[in-house]
């Protein structure tokens, strides 16, 4: 603990506004340091693609190469559906009896003959049915991927953003614990206040600088994994993104669940899962007819198993179904409750604590400079102040990703964006 100096100890005070002044001059430095980072970071941004959360998600929807995979799957499965429906090749024989020989004259005889089998009615159309529904199965599994995506990358967006709010709040405060610093010095050179008074200030200071380089680094991992959704190097510059404040018009839980019930692919996956089944269980009680002349006779029980697996498959398809339906509803209800949560803190910070916090770290820094207040005080202040700013930067962030939250829930656009 430093106590006040006596009025005639000069060399001494001399010597520690010495140190002090060299202190300032490195602070102003790292200021100006950090200001020239600040603006080379606006200039890349300024330079970067995909301003709008909107047209990221456009780019990541059409570039994105797990997408284009299931969408290549679900067109092979196209082509195996043309060919489950095309009848067996024709079966050529030929026979030679009596080949020439020198000892007899008899003529050489020649047989050939040409089948084709004829599948029991039916049958080609149900294979093509199975393979069909298969084709539907992955269109919804590429629709659940698209919907996981839109969600995954609006995500990724908004924590940048909220990222770039925690970086300038950070600096705002840096300013102000660097005012704090001056007035503490102004004080301790006019003899009313305390070394440990700017040492204090000055460690504040020191845990700003030291909290910015965490910011950076959490930067370039959000910036990394934006890039990496919409396949493009990991290096490759995004600007921070402008402040979302999307607005949903109806949170009437019936309606959504509804719509949800209506829209999401997995149902359709699930339905399709269910179809197929059965095709494969009627063409599995058709097996026991002949194809041309082939009798089927050790078949019977064999198929009679297999229509009975299949049905059982069928079956299943629709209790898994019943299950999701319960699970999506779920999934709108606690999407709606965040929304209308997030919506609700965010209007209360804004509103009621923002303003109180800013009129009490003002009034704080006043009474630091008049003496009524102690350092410890107005240090207090500030991080509240700075507290309540995050707060309201993490509302706002989390009210955007509830709303996409939703969007993924229900399966359709809840508001301006993109589903």
């Amino acid at each position: 603990m430093f106590g006040q100096p006596r009025r005639g100890s000069s060399a001494v005070h001399g010597s520690m506004f010495g140190i002090l002044s060299r202190r300032e001059r490195l602070r102003r430095r790292f200021a100006v340091g950090m200001a020239t980072l600040a603006a080379v970071l606006v200039a890349v941004g300024a330079h970067a693609q995909t301003p709008t959360v909107e047209g990221y998600v456009r780019e990541v929807l059409e570039r994105n190469p797990s997408l284009h995979a299931r969408a290549l799957r679900r067109d092979a499965l196209e082509h195996e559906a043309s060919a489950a429906g095309r009848w067996p090749d024709p079966v050529a024989t030929i026979m030679v009896d009596r080949l020439p020989e020198q000892r007899t004259q008899l003529m050489p005889m020649l047989q050939y003959q040409i089948t084709q089998t004829l599948p029991w009615p039916g049958k080609l159309g149900l294979m093509r049915e199975g393979v069909r529904q298969q084709r539907a199965a992955a269109q919804a599994d590429a629709d659940v991927r698209r919907l996981d995506l839109a969600y995954e990358a609006k995500r990724a967006y908004f924590m940048l953003y909220l990222n770039a709010q925690r970086r300038a709040i950070n600096l705002a405060n840096r300013n102000l614990a660097t005012t704090i610093v001056a007035a503490a010095l102004g004080r301790y050179g006019a003899g009313v206040g305390t070394h440990h008074d700017v040492a204090r200030a000055e460690v504040e200071v020191a845990a700003l600088d030291r909290e910015v380089l965490n910011l950076e680094g959490e930067r370039l991992s959000a910036v990394a994994m934006l890039n990496a959704l919409r396949d493009r190097p990991s290096q490759t510059q995004v600007m921070d993104p402008a402040e979302p404040r999307p607005s949903v018009a109806d949170l009437s839980l019936r309606v959504l669940e509804a719509r949800a019930l209506e829209r999401r692919p997995e149902l359709r996956g699930a339905r399709a899962m269910e179809r197929e089944a059965q095709a494969m269980a009627s063409l599995a009680r058709r097996e026991v007819y002949p194809d041309g002349g082939a009798l089927p006779i050790a078949g019977v029980g064999r198929q009679r198993e297999r229509a009975a697996a299949a049905d059982t498959r069928a079956s299943s398809a629709v209790a898994d179904a019943a299950a999701m339906r319960a699970m999506i509803r779920f999934e709108v209800a606690d999407a709606v409750a965040r929304v209308q949560t997030a919506t609700r803190q965010l209007e209360l910070i804004e509103r009621v604590v923002l303003p109180k916090t800013r009129e009490s770290f003002q009034a704080s820094l006043a009474g630091y400079g008049s003496g009524a207040i102690d350092v410890l005080g107005v240090l207090d202040a500030r991080r509240a102040l700075q507290a309540t700013e995050l707060a309201r930067a993490d509302a706002v962030a989390m009210n955007a990703v509830a709303v996409a939250a939703l969007e993924r829930a229900t399966g359709v656009a809840v508001e301006g964006g993109t589903p």
